[in-house]
């Protein structure tokens, strides 16, 4: 018995998955009372919690058919796509220990604790609520692409469209083996030319599906919504517990039917060929090669800002064990998506009858064809269910940012119920905004690129505001702006114009060129005198279609007419096109060339702009060197005893001395900004009349805390912020640099070990990879 393309046990099992998470979500509401605990878990997750949290986070479902899109087209080198935070990993060592000083809820808190500044806080939280639906999006895209190529059509139940879309799109894969070939009459180049445009467009397809866009963004959403409206991160961190296990399972599933599939591990080699092996690509044959990759991992560094699954953890050992073991538990489970990709190269070869139209359905396609009734509904169970959390732990983060950052300064003094259903009806919206912005996009490498570029700007942000006392808040500003137009408005808004798309001087491609690759012989290469035997390896001719030097590609504007105008489709590169303008000739540069301009461009910009305007744009209330002692001395405030009560004062006591403290130019006494501190309500140490001394004493303090060791319970860490900013000064003998405005701390023995030992992880992780890219040679 069948239903949508599936067998109903299929069926039964992804709806009882489904039905299983919203228990889920309703089992952990029990213990969400307050804001805390909605948002940051009340910062008392233990060891297990954390490390299924983060890695949910970063090996959610949705990790495996992004690397399989990658790989099919690429081979292993396009793995580095997703596989670049793997050199990150080490300074996770430090991240998870400065991220977690911070005792920060969002982090636009950050600009008004360290930059006094609410316009930056604010607007970097309405740039948070415009960007976030991306995130949504990401995962509403791939979570289709796969679950699309599982409920797939039978002939029979074809329309007369849908049919001929499929036989044009054979059709086209047949004139693309003469092509390659070189072996294309004058008729069939026509022909070819007017498919090949199609192609390009994503108008031709291997197969037709079941499902549709619009009605599966919307359930598949509103499932997420509704537990993440019960329980928070909280039920995110449980829910990433039950998909890791279903990751594991599905991430190895496919390998050893797909193995059987394609003869053993010798067939595999003798069916892919062997430039598709490489871990660092291939500068002739792919989008990636050693250089391209290493731009990519230089970028991702220096967009390495922080992580937010810290903030959760209960103590620094915690947030290192959830973030290491997460980040290092999925690299793993990324060898094993790689090896099935590499699978679905040899199952589904390119040039051949069995090619699939768009590498992003290839997970979907090869699971479909490889798993039986039962397996295939545990894959389709673990891919949902996998992205789940993510998504929902994101749009926690963006209710956070949006109820601490833009509602509660505009509504003040409200209970932490109302917040909290501010927080709700938040994300509610943000998940909604998403199943729009997925509507935009089709492909999945344009989109995280996209993303990893936006993180750039944030890491340059983030790493500067925690170690040099000289960024300012208004360069922080106008690189912000100028880097949004540059990165979103300028890609994203003049392609719309038709008559910049079609601009002659801007499609500019590099040749089509034709180079020689060693593959494993066929058939046909036996009876041609090529190979004495099927699967030798034979040096053959390999077509590298021509690359758009300032867009993703490059078609006819009617695809189906050859005498439309050709435009350009996609993001437009402004990062090559300044490079070309500044002499810099790209049209004989490869794929790979291509890429490592843009992105070692989108990798300095924002340092080199926060750091020049910091100097061009200091802050107008620049510290003097002579402070009046009378402007740090607190005024004092009839309010509880904060050291014995400091838990139970009232937020409204709290808000209304800080007010009076800073309006008299004095400053919060220790207690209470340890109190500010602990609440996460950073909003009310916003100064507008800030004096000298003031700023001087809100920095000094600022740096201390991050100075100052995570306390075993909220409680006791407390009264560490309260000696703290009693005395700013008590870890100046830990910095690295004294006497400047750098903030670097010396390192701990544990450091150089810890540091130490990542890397050897990071080394263990790559032997694995190329382990399993050379057995079987």
């Amino acid at each position: 018995m069948q239903l949508l393309g599936l067998h109903i046990l299929d069926v039964i099992i992804i709806v009882g998955s489904l039905i299983s998470i919203l228990a889920v979500g309703a089992w952990v509401s029990r213990g969400v009372k307050h804001e805390n605990d909605f948002f940051v878990g009340g910062r008392r997750m233990g060891p297990v919690l954390s490390f299924f949290l983060n890695f949910g986070s970063f090996a959610d479902s949705n990790g495996a058919p992004t690397v399989a899109t990658t790989v099919y087209r690429q081979g292993a080198g396009g793995m580095w796509l997703s596989f670049w935070p793997l050199f990150n990993t080490p300074f996770y060592w430090f991240i998870a220990v400065w991220w977690r000083r911070t005792r920060l809820i969002t982090a636009q808190d950050q600009f008004i604790e360290r930059l006094n500044s609410r316009r930056l806080a604010m607007g970097l939280a309405w740039w948070g609520v415009l960007i976030a639906p991306l995130g949504g999006a990401l995962g509403n895209i791939v979570s289709y692409k796969v679950a699309s190529a599982m409920f797939v059509k039978p002939e029979s139940a074809y329309t007369q469209v849908e049919a001929q879309q499929i036989s044009m799109f054979k059709e086209y894969q047949s004139l693309n083996i003469v092509a390659a070939a070189g072996k294309l009459t004058p008729q069939q180049q026509d022909r070819y030319k007017a498919l090949d445009s199609l192609h390009s467009a994503r108008q031709l397809h291997s197969y037709v599906s079941y499902l549709q866009k619009v009605p599966f963004f919307i359930v598949y959403t509103l499932i997420v919504c509704i537990y993440i409206m019960l329980g928070g991160i909280k039920a995110a961190a449980y829910t990433d517990a039950i998909q890791g296990v279903l990751i594991i399972i599905f991430s190895f599933m496919l390998i050893p039917m797909g193995l059987r599939e394609v003869g053993g591990l010798t067939g595999l080699h003798q069916k892919v060929p062997e430039f598709m092996f490489n871990l660092m690509g291939s500068t002739s044959a792919g989008d990636y090669a050693w250089y391209s990759i290493l731009a990519l991992i230089i970028m991702g560094i220096a967009g390495n800002a922080c992580a937010q699954g810290c903030g959760t953890a209960k103590d620094e050992k915690t947030a290192r064990i959830g973030l290491l073991g997460g980040a290092f538990g999925k690299r793993l489970i990324m060898v094993a998506w790689m090896f099935c990709a590499l699978l679905a190269v040899a199952i589904f070869p390119a040039n051949s009858s069995m090619t699939i139209a768009d590498p992003d359905n290839a997970w979907g396609t090869m699971s479909r064809h490889l798993l039986g009734p039962g397996f295939l509904g545990l894959m389709i169970a673990g891919i949902l269910l996998g992205h789940m959390p993510g998504v929902g732990a994101g749009a926690v983060n963006f209710a956070a940012t949006f109820t601490r950052n833009l509602y509660e300064p505009l509504l003040p003094g409200r209970s932490s119920r109302h917040y909290m259903m501010v927080a709700k009806i938040a994300i509610f919206f943000v998940l909604a905004i998403g199943v729009v912005a997925a509507m935009f996009f089709d492909g999945i490498e344009s989109l995280m690129t996209l993303m990893v570029s936006i993180g750039v700007f944030f890491g340059a942000t983030g790493l500067l505001m925690l170690f040099w006392r000289r960024l300012s808040a208004r360069a922080v500003g106008v690189t912000w702006i100028v880097w949004m137009i540059f990165l979103m408005v300028i890609p994203w808004t003049l392609p719309r114009l038709e008559s910049f798309r079609r601009n002659p001087s801007l499609l500019l491609e590099t040749p089509t060129r034709t180079v020689q690759i060693n593959a494993p012989g066929t058939r046909e290469d036996v009876l041609n005198g090529k190979a004495t035997k099927v699967g030798e390896v034979v040096k053959k001719d390999y077509r590298v279609a021509p690359a758009a030097v300032f867009f993703e590609s490059i078609a006819r504007s009617n695809p189906s007419d050859l005498s439309s105008p050709r435009e350009g489709k996609g993001r437009f590169h402004v990062e090559n096109y300044i490079l070309w303008s500044l002499g810099v000739r790209q049209e004989g540069l490869s794929t790979p060339a291509l890429n490592t301009c843009r992105w070692l461009v989108d990798t300095v910009g924002p340092y080199f702009l926060l750091v020049l305007l910091s100097y061009l744009l200091p802050d107008k209330k620049k510290l003097s060197k002579e402070i009046d002692q009378s402007e740090l001395l607190p005024v004092t405030m009839p309010v509880a005893d904060h050291s014995q009560e400091s838990i139970s004062i009232d937020a409204l006591v709290v808000e209304e001395e800080v007010e009076v403290v800073l309006a008299n130019q004095g400053i919060p006494d220790p207690e209470t900004y340890a109190q500010v501190v602990m609440r996460g309500n950073i909003a009310l140490l916003y100064n507008p009349n800030e004096t000298a001394g003031q700023a001087k004493v809100r920095m000094d303090r600022y740096f201390a805390k991050f100075k100052t060791p995570i306390a075993a319970t909220p409680e006791l860490d407390e009264e560490e912020l309260v000696k703290t900013f009693r005395d700013p000064t008590r870890f100046d003998h830990l910095k690295m640099f004294p006497d400047t405005n750098w903030e670097f701390t010396k390192w701990t023995r544990g450091d150089v070990i810890g540091f130490t030992a990542c890397w050897a992880g990071v080394v263990f992780v790559v032997s694995v990879l190329w382990l399993v890219l050379n057995v079987g040679v």
